[in-house]
C-alpha cells in the first residue's frame, strides 16, 4: 500500500492511492496486480485557518500609557491570515510590525511568522485548548537576544478577548506575566 504522486514539467501534479500485490515465482518477486484510487485531498489551508476567522478586524488595547493596535485579514489566496500592528507609549510610535498565520501541512499544525520594524522576528506553534489558543513562540529581538514566550488568546466574545503572555524570557531575563483585553475598534462614523 502507498501514495504515489506523479508531476510533469509544467503540469500540475496528480496523487493516488494504491495497492500492489507482489507474489515470489521460481525465487523472484514479480508484480501480479496493482489497484489505483484516488487520493482524498485533505483540508485546505483555508479550511484549517477558519478556526481564526475570529480574529479578522481591527482591534485595540489600550493599557495604561501604551495603545496596540492591530489588525488581521485574509490573504488574497486565503491560504495565510495576514496582520499588522503598531505600539505606541504614550504620544510617540515605538514599534510596528507584520504577522503571518500559515497552515504547516508536514506538522499538520497553525503556525505564525512575526517581523517587527526594530529587525526582530519570530515564530510560533498553535495549538486549541478548550476555548482557547495557546502559541509557543521563539525568536531574536534586533540586539542579538534570543526570546521566548508562551502566548494564549482566548475569545471571551465577538467583540473581544484576552491575551495573555507568560513564561517570558528576553536573553537570560525572566520578564513578568500579562493579561490584557483587547477590543474590536468600532467603525469609523460615515462623514456626510
Amino acid at each position: 500500500e502507498g501514495t504515489a504522486r506523479v508531476t510533469y514539467p509544467g503540469g500540475v501534479p496528480s496523487t493516488s492511492n494504491y495497492i500492489a500485490i507482489h507474489v515470489k515465482r521460481n525465487g523472484q518477486w514479480k508484480l501480479d496486480s496493482i489497484r489505483e484510487s484516488e487520493a482524498p485531498e485533505g483540508p485546505s489551508a483555508e479550511d484549517n485557518l477558519k478556526q481564526l476567522e475570529w480574529m479578522v478586524g481591527e482591534w485595540v488595547d489600550e493599557s495604561p500609557n501604551v495603545v496596540v493596535e492591530q489588525s488581521c485579514r485574509w490573504s488574497e489566496d486565503r491560504h495565510f491570515l495576514l496582520g499588522e500592528f503598531t505600539v505606541q507609549v504614550g504620544s510617540r510610535p515605538a514599534m510596528r510590525g507584520t504577522v503571518r498565520i500559515g497552515w504547516d501541512p508536514l506538522r499538520q499544525q497553525i503556525r505564525s511568522w512575526i517581523f517587527d520594524s526594530e529587525g526582530g522576528f519570530s515564530a510560533g506553534m498553535w495549538t486549541r485548548l478548550e476555548d482557547r489558543w495557546v502559541v509557543k513562540m521563539t525568536g531574536v529581538r534586533a540586539d542579538g537576544a534570543t526570546a521566548s514566550s508562551t502566548n494564549t488568546y482566548t475569545p471571551l466574545r465577538e467583540d473581544a478577548f484576552l491575551y495573555t503572555t507568560a513564561d517570558r524570557i528576553v536573553g537570560d531575563e525572566v520578564q513578568p506575566d500579562q493579561a490584557i483585553t483587547v477590543v474590536r475598534k468600532p467603525p469609523q462614523p460615515v462623514s456626510q
